[in-house]
């Protein structure tokens, strides 16, 4: 049970939350946005990709502020090899960025997947 919850050994549960029937939606709704995005990134062409990424990082030009575009962005370089510092500069601004609007959630998924890239003494703007 410990592990279905993310509870470390030796640490109490001091309460329960159950998601609202909006709350399940909404993540669903997201999670499968991201699952698009992903799916059309893994199977489009190299040009395709490319112009993704022209875009993206056309768009957080524009707004520096948009969370979202900066996610975007660093799953879009993640598929070319020499982006890593890229990929790495994208995900921790749109973890910021999720912090601030309070898509904590997100910003905790970032900060694992930086985890993964980095190591854990880069992982967080925080």
């Amino acid at each position: 049970m410990r592990l279905c919850l993310g509870l470390p050994p030796g640490k109490r549960l001091e309460e329960v939350r159950i998601p609202t029937e909006a709350e399940l939606q909404a993540s669903t709704a997201a999670s499968r946005e991201r699952l698009k995005q992903l799916m059309g990134m893994v199977f489009s062409g190299r040009k395709g990709r490319q112009k993704r990424i022209k875009d993206l990082r056309e768009q957080v030009s524009h707004d520096s502020n948009n969370a979202k575009a900066w996610d975007q962005l660093g799953v879009a370089l993640s598929f070319q090899r020499d982006e890593i510092s890229e990929v790495q500069n994208a995900y921790r601004r749109a973890e910021m960025l999720y912090r601030k609007e309070g898509e904590l959630d997100r910003a905790d998924e970032l900060v694992a997947l930086l985890k993964k890239l980095t190591g854990p003494q880069k992982n967080s703007v925080n």
